[in-house]
This record gives C-alpha cells, structure tokens and sequence, in this order.
C-alpha cells in the first residue's frame, strides 16, 4: 500500500540506524535515527487510540518547526487521521476560525505562547486535549505535556499495537492526509483537501528533477504549516531517505546552516533578498582592496554565466580569472552555509531576475519553482541542467499545462488536491474538467519554460487602457537593497504609484554619510533627500521597462507591514487588498496633481 507512513515504515526497517532528524537542543548538536523515529511516532499513535481518535478525525498543529512537529504529524497520520497545520504566528481569531471549521479536538502545541492562544479561543472551538511541546506550569486538565503523553503511553504500546497496524492498512492512497488552510489574502481561508496520492506524486517528481535522494541533508526554516516545506522540506525527504536539520529560530538560520552543512534549501524571495543585501553591504564596507576584488569577482562570474547561458564559449583569459579570483569567493559565500550547499529552490513568489543572476555568478544556482497549495504545490521548477532566469522552469513528471484564452494558467496532474473541506461550490469553480483554474497569468515560452506575469486578479488597468502585471514591477524594486517592500497602485488611474517600505538600517546608514540629522525613522523618511534618493533607486531599477509603467509618485512608510496588522499574510505575503484600502486616502492624494 502506498503511503507516507508506508514508505517511512519500509525506511524504519530497511536502515533503523542511519539519521533521519538533527536539531539543537540545550544548546547541544543531537539527532534520531528511523528506529527513534519509529519508536516515538509509534507511542504517540497509540496515546492519540487511547483518546479515541478515529479515522478521518482532524488532529491540529500549531509549533514552529521542530523533530516532534514530525512526531505528531506521522502519529495522527499512523492513526488514519488527518492533520491541521496552523502557522505559529496566526493570530488568536485566526486558529479560532481553523479550529472552528476543521473541528479539530485534539491539538499539539510548541509551547506556552500557543497554548495562551489555544485558551483564548477554547470556549468557541471543540479542543478537548492540548499536548504541549514544551515542559508547561499549566496545570490546566486539558493540558498534558509531550514527554507525559509519550512515557503515559508506554504502557499502553501492547493495548493498542495491532489497531494501530489495522489503522494503517486501512488507509489508502486516496485518503486524506490534511487539510491545509490557505492565506486568505483575498477573503475567509479555505481548507484544502491534500491524500497521499497528492504527496507522494509530487514528491518523486520534485526529487528526480531537482535530483534529491539519500546523500542529502535539508535546512528547515519555513514553516511546516505552509504545503512549499511540507512538501520540499519534510515529505520528500522522508520518501527520498534524506536527513532533515532544523533551524533553532528564524534569526539562527545561517549559524545552523554553518553547524550542519544542508545540502541544499527552500526559501521564498524576501529571504534570498535580504541575503543578497546584507552580502552587498558587508562588501561595500570592507576594506578598498577586499571591496574591489569582491566585485571584480561578481563582474567576471556574471560574465562567464552570461556566455554560458548563451551558449558561447569563456574566453581562456575570463576563465583563468574566474578559478582565480571568482572561485575563492565563491567558496568563502557557501562557507556561509556550511560549504556542503549544492543548490537553493524559491517559490512562493517572484524571484528578482538581478539576486539570481548574482548568487549564479558565484555558482550558487537558485531553482525558481511554482505551485500552489491546491496543487501540492509544485506544477514547475527548474532544473540545474534546464536553467532559465526569469521563468519557474517545465513542468515536472505528469503534469500537464495549458494557458486559457485569457493567459491564465491551468493545469492538470495526480497532485490536484481532493477540494475545499465541505466547500463544494468552491471547488467546482476552481477545478473544471479536471483543470486546477490557478489564478495565475503567464505562457510557455519558445524553450517550454513556464513564465508568471501575475496573479490574474491583481492586474492593474490604468485610466488609459493599460494593463500593468504590479508583481513584476514589485520584484525589480524590491532587487535594491535599501527598499524592502513595496505595493505598487494604479487601477483606473492615469500613472502608477506606490507605498515603499525601506531598508530601515541601510536608509539610516545612507542619512548618515550624507550627513542629514533625524530623530527618528518618522523624522527620516519625511526628508526630501531621502525621498530623492530612493526616488532615483526606483527609476534605475525601472528604467528598462515602458514609461506607462513606471512609478510617478510614492509615499516611504516608517514602518513594516505587519501580519498583526492584517497587512501580510502567515507566509508574508502582502494582502493587497487590506493594505490598499487601509492607505488609500494616502495614496488618492498622490493624483490630486497630475505627472507629466
């Protein structure tokens, strides 16, 4: 029977011994083997029997990353249940309203912070046990910690042993495995239905075209509530017999890197963003001969990958300088991640086509991919021997796609969710014929790859009949590495406009060599200099697109978008709409004098 908990129980007996999982603990490097593994998810689905967890009942998560995030998950799929993943950043009202419509009852949680939102909310969910991650001075009765849970179950491992083997011949490929709730960037989210059959498909696909398998080992640091590392980051890697090392906390990610030398990772845009400022910044400020080497080192790399890309040959005398001036930075820059890193995969978002470049100059591929959570996710990515900057890359193994007659993308495959949890109508709207409707606009260009321009329903039509894709701007601004974030606007106006978030400490930097006083961010960003400045980075970063669309005017904010807020989503995506209403009056007073 094919499985994600079948295949885990073929690696279990088939290499007991080998390490699955590494993570810090008390500040101390540690690790489980398959056996432990076993062993745990083992007692684990017997305590979840012994509570009375049936087949197709919904088990919630809500932990940052961590060994026993995998524990819980394979115990509640090990008793034919299905899993709710909940962000450990959602705001009460949120796991209320996921709590609510999944009708979760049981719930693992990391520790005291969760489990204050878990009571705040507990009066109008149906949670009737919390285990808690985390050793908790709770003494509340739904509460019991996880070590408790575990070592209470011991005795109840022969009680329940040969349920807990029916429970998982009784499951097929076309059950449930979750129920993963979307973002809700454009309303309520919905529950998307993911089996087994979805996971596994996608996951063989995804591991034989960016070439995954036992040797590697994996960061995780997004979270595992989102499909992306679900998928990328724990499943695959599960079936592939791959090591997992998890991230102690988001701020840590590049001294874990260092500490157990991944072989490669999954990000989303921002972080490679914010990695590619802050290697910019600390070369700009290092010594004259240091600074000039390094970006000799990135003219000739950009140079070579240029020519390769083309197909051209190097020229002796480029190649002689890249092994001996390229290559050493090259080597000091995957240092960065422990020197072991074979490549990066980013989704979730566009990728700038200028970070790219420069991470592929120092040969450090990213593999830009695209999917969605309906889709499990992945519909495409690039490979490392089919690359093309500016596309996600072809479809992978049995995954068919095709454009609609107005751009959008459609496509078909065995890693189409199952629907929306008790959402018919939904479902029918967005899977039609079998096609997964995605919202999305793009093409397949000349070489087959896939190509996003946008989502279809955030494309701006200016007062002139233009119709700009905002996204692809967003990404070239958000290239400079002293602008953040941006929302662009425009829709029926007669130019674009747009709300910047700067890069708070290189701004500050940059008032301080230009010798501009300010009190405070407030008092910085309302300086016409600076405003001039970043005015002139968004021009160059613009200035290779038509005039219609670039940016006329801009207001810099002095402060972040906030998921507190409602502004961002779990996964940090800007909700567009919310933001745009919230600044709108901000933003209208931008056209009350016309741009020439």
């Amino acid at each position: 029977m094919n499985t994600i908990t079948s295949i885990i129980r073929d690696h279990i007996e088939s290499h007991p011994d080998r390490i699955i999982l590494r993570f810090k603990r008390d500040a101390k490097i540690s690790s489980a083997t398959w056996r432990e593994l076993g062993g745990k998810v083992d007692l684990l689905g017997c305590a979840l029997l012994d509570l009375g967890v049936k087949i197709g009942d919904r088990v919630a998560i809500l932990s940052e990353n961590r060994p026993e995030w995998a524990y819980a998950d394979l115990a509640i799929l090990s008793c034919g249940a299905v899993t709710i993943p909940i962000y450990a950043s959602c705001a009460p009202k949120d796991v209320e309203y996921i709590l609510k419509d999944s009708g979760a009852e049981v719930i693992f949680v990391s520790g005291k912070d969760q489990l204050e939102k878990i009571f705040s909310v507990n009066k109008v969910s149906s949670i009737k046990r919390i285990i808690t991650f985390e050793t908790s001075p709770n003494i509340d009765p739904l509460v019991t910690e996880f070590n408790v849970f575990l070592k209470d179950s011991r005795k109840r491992l022969s009680k329940y042993a040969d349920l807990l083997k029916g429970r998982g011949k009784a499951v097929g490929g076309e059950d449930p495995v979750t129920i993963i709730y979307t973002s809700g960037s454009t309303g309520p989210p919905k529950g998307v239905v993911l089996t087994n059959n979805n996971f596994i498909s996608n996951c063989r696909a995804s591991a034989g075209a960016i070439n995954i398998d036992s040797r590697d080992r994996y960061l995780s640091f997004l979270p595992l509530s989102h499909v992306f590392e679900r998928m990328a980051g724990y499943y695959l890697m599960m079936i592939q017999g791959g090591e997992i090392a998890y991230a102690e906390r988001r701020d840590t990610i590049l001294e874990d890197a260092r500490l157990f030398s991944p072989t490669f990772m999954c990000g989303v845009p921002r972080f490679f963003e914010k990695l590619y400022a802050e290697i910019l910044n600390k070369a700009i400020r290092s010594s004259f001969i240091k600074k000039n080497l390094f970006f000799w080192g990135y003219r000739i790399g950009r140079a070579c990958l240029f020519r390769k890309l083309r197909k051209r040959p190097v020229p002796l005398y480029l190649a002689i300088q890249k092994f001996l001036v390229t290559k050493p930075i090259s080597k000091k820059l995957k240092k960065l991640f422990g020197g072991k890193l074979r490549f990066f995969v980013s989704g979730g978002a566009p990728l700038s086509k200028e970070v790219a470049y420069f991470f592929l100059s120092f040969d450090i591929p990213i593999l830009e991919g695209y999917g969605l959570t309906e889709s499990s996710p992945v519909i495409a990515v690039n490979r490392l021997n089919e690359y093309k900057v500016g596309t996600v890359g072809k479809p992978i193994q049995d995954i068919s796609v095709k454009m609609a007659s107005d751009g959008e993308i459609l496509t078909k495959g065995p890693n189409l969710m199952k629907g929306y949890y008790h959402l018919y109508k939904d479902t029918e709207s967005i899977v039609r014929e079998g096609w997964l409707h995605t919202g999305d606009i793009g093409h397949i260009d000349k070489d087959g790859f896939l190509v996003i321009t946008d989502r279809k329903k955030d494309i701006i039509v200016t007062s002139g009949g233009k119709n700009i894709a905002p996204q692809e701007i967003e990404t070239l601004i958000k290239a400079d590495r002293f602008i953040q974030d941006v929302l662009v606007y425009g829709d029926k106006k007669k130019f674009l406009s747009a709300l910047i978030i700067p890069d708070f400490s290189n701004i500050a930097e940059y008032a301080k060599f230009k010798k501009i006083d300010f009190a405070d961010i407030k008092d910085l960003v309302k300086d016409r200099r600076v405003h001039d400045f970043i005015g002139r980075r968004i021009d160059e970063k613009l200035k290779d697109i038509p005039r219609f669309a670039r940016i006329k005017k801009f207001l810099i904010m002095d402060k972040e978008f906030s998921q507190d807020r409602g502004e961002l989503t779990p996964t940090l995506k800007i909700r567009r709409r919310t933001v745009t209403e919230k600044y709108k009056f901000l933003l209208d007073n931008l056209y009350e004098e016309d741009v020439e």
